[in-house]
């Protein structure tokens, strides 16, 4: 009677807790791992979507400032410089793109980045006006080329985010901009390729690291132009 009453009894107390306690240190172990995996995988969710992003981002901007061209002026021997402004973060040039030929005229291309880290491209068509190109002064077309562009300065893993756009001379030397300000006419002659750092962050706060393109981009138009062709 004795032997059956051992066999059938419950937990001590003692027992219980510990029990409770191994029970509570694995649920926190697992709680944890599951935590983390979560997060490490939304992290890189974030950055691969911040690369991707960067990537088409670069690609359109690219597309744009190949197009540069300077623009024949009936009325003197040297042609409007392919940049009508030169900034750290925006840029105002002239090209053609998506146009049929040169007939069609040139267009003028605003990119600049808004308040919202939205990298805007705005085009400015242009007419025929006494024998020159006359561009209009409201765009016919506006879009959002790159979103969530992260603000010069933003840390990085080798420092922190430079300006948007150098421009580059012949010899490959970067020509100075204003803090405040865009190049001179002088000086935006000079410009033969611009180098382009474009850093995305599309998630907030440190959920993700930024993605950072670099390119340089060359403007061939500018060489036939600038060799009399």
């Amino acid at each position: 009677m004795t032997g059956t009453i051992d066999r059938e009894r419950g937990l001590t107390l003692i027992e219980l807790l510990v029990a409770i306690s191994l029970f509570a240190i694995v649920s926190t172990l697992i709680t944890t791992l599951v935590v983390t995996v979560s997060q490490s995988f939304s992290r890189q969710e974030s950055e691969q979507d911040s690369t991707r992003t960067a990537v088409l981002g670069m690609q359109q901007i690219s597309r744009v400032i190949r197009s540069g061209t300077e623009v024949p002026v009936s009325t003197s021997w040297q042609a409007l410089p392919a940049f009508e402004s030169a900034r750290a973060d925006s840029m105002i040039l002239n090209g053609y793109l998506d146009t049929p030929s040169t007939a069609a005229g040139p267009t003028r291309f605003s990119l600049a980045v808004n308040a919202a880290g939205e990298l805007i491209e705005s085009r400015f068509p242009s007419t025929r006006s006494g024998g020159d190109w006359v561009f209009a002064t409201t765009p016919n077309r506006t879009r959002v080329v790159v979103r969530d562009v992260a603000p010069r300065g933003t840390p990085l893993a080798t420092g922190t985010s430079p300006a948007l756009f150098t421009y580059l001379k012949a010899d490959g030397t970067a020509l100075a901009v204003p803090s405040t300000g865009s190049l001179t006419e002088t000086q935006r002659r000079e410009i033969v390729a611009v180098r382009v750092s474009l850093v995305v962050q599309t998630a907030a706060g440190d959920d993700a690291a930024p993605a950072q393109l670099l390119s340089t981009v060359g403007i061939p138009n500018l060489n036939l132009t600038r060799g009399g062709l």
